[in-house]
């Protein structure tokens, strides 16, 4: 099997989050025969795009999420600036660069694996794009995927239901975290400031008066905000 081919294999098997093999070769090898179907691949100057499917949310969800691979087979390092599909963009949090001889994966990563991955893997985590109520189970449709340096490619990809197979590339929404809780006025800790008036020293020097200078009074500088 020659060396695409064997990348294109296991990128289809990463893609639906089967477990990658952290050892020897004949396990990667192994898992070529899960490939599925239905799934679709391009070249694309020095990248490889394998196994790319999209796959739809529950009824009234109106998601779909993206699953694949990319390979960078060049020599220098290249950049996905963004993915959309039918036109509708998804932005990566900025541009991710794929090393030379790395690739990026639209998966979770599997578990175990660290992040800082030798091989020069990426895993993004499929993308979810809202607003998806017309992309149906069945379909086709149009995703483009935009690099740094080497322009746009762009493949129709089958829709999926999200059972069997496919089931554990269902899309999401996104986790949004809440608000934080608005300061509650709390009772002060600290007693409040003497008011017995300082006593005359008997050498003539008086002690200054209280809250002023260098008066021991805390300064409530935690005070809750005034009200709106």
């Amino acid at each position: 099997m020659s060396r695409s081919l064997r990348r294109g294999a296991l990128a289809a098997t990463v893609a639906v989050v089967l477990p990658l093999a952290a050892g020897c070769a004949s396990g990667k090898e192994a898992e070529t025969s899960k490939i599925q179907p239905d799934t679709a691949n391009a070249a694309f100057g020095s990248f490889k795009i394998q196994n790319v499917q999209l796959v739809t949310s529950d009824p009234g969800k109106n998601l779909v999420s993206l699953g694949g691979a990319l390979f960078n087979e060049g020599t220098t390092p290249e950049t996905i600036t963004k993915v959309t599909v039918d036109g509708a963009g998804q932005a990566l949090g900025g541009p991710l660069t794929i090393p030379a001889g790395g690739a990026a994966y639209l998966v979770d990563r599997p578990q175990g694996m660290a992040a800082d991955d030798p091989q020069g893997r990426v895993y993004i985590g499929p993308l979810v794009f809202p607003n998806a109520a017309k992309v149906e189970a069945g379909s086709f449709r149009r995703v483009t995927f935009a690099f740094g340096t080497a322009g746009e490619t762009s493949l129709d990809v089958s829709v999926h239901a999200p059972s069997g197979y496919f089931a554990q590339l269902k899309p999401t929404p996104a986790f949004t975290p809440a608000p934080p809780a608005p300061p509650t006025a709390s009772a002060p800790t600290t007693a409040p400031p003497s008011t017995t008036p300082a006593t005359a020293n008997t050498g003539g020097a008086t002690a200054p008066a209280s809250g002023n200078g260098a008066s021991g009074t805390p300064r409530n500088s935690a005070s809750a905000p005034a009200g709106g």
